[in-house]
């Protein structure tokens, strides 16, 4: 998104993350490891109906590595956060998945706040695409699976920071 701040419709996590299971099962995605560059390219216009994918320079995207734009219909990623997320670097797996987020689960349904105010945790935008991108990327019932971080980053494609945030939201006992 850009410098302005964005409220968001009240959500909780457990309808994100039961919103991210249920399309991993529509998808047919069972395997730990999410081919995000795949669901992008593919199937963006199916789980966030009218929006496209689309790579742009960074003269273009300036200091952003990914966005929505709502009005354009379009989630965006800079061209080296492209090239990394081909390449599955986990942080920039997890940027796309942050846009992803944000165009499944905000469209167009986002209302500017007035300077200086700032949302509810459970109504920022921000939030709740990072709580979608964790929980798509590292489905609960995998991650406690996992003997390590080191694994679990390695298993589901994601930074060691990452892996570590998702199992402290999830209470797990993994180091």
């Amino acid at each position: 998104m850009s410098d302005a701040v964005y409220m968001a419709p009240p959500m909780s996590r457990a309808n994100i993350e039961a919103g991210t299971m249920a399309m991993r099962r529509l998808l047919g995605l069972t395997e730990p490891f999410l081919d995000v560059a795949r669901l992008l390219e593919y199937a963006l216009g199916g789980i966030a109906p009218g929006f496209e994918f689309e790579v742009l320079d960074a003269d273009i995207m300036g200091v952003r590595h990914g966005q929505m734009d709502p009005g354009k219909r379009t989630v965006a990623l800079r061209l080296d956060v492209y090239e990394g997320l081909i390449a599955n670097r986990g942080r920039d797996r997890f940027t796309a998945c942050h846009e992803i987020g944000h165009a499944v689960l905000h469209g167009g349904r986002l209302n500017r706040l007035a300077p200086g105010l700032k949302p509810a945790p459970y109504r920022d935008p921000e939030w709740q695409a990072n709580t979608f991108a964790g929980a798509l990327l590292m489905p609960a019932h995998m991650m406690a699976d996992v003997g390590s971080i080191a694994d679990a980053a390695e298993e589901f494609g994601v930074t060691e920071d990452a892996a570590e945030v998702r199992a402290r939201v999830l209470k797990l006992e993994i180091s």
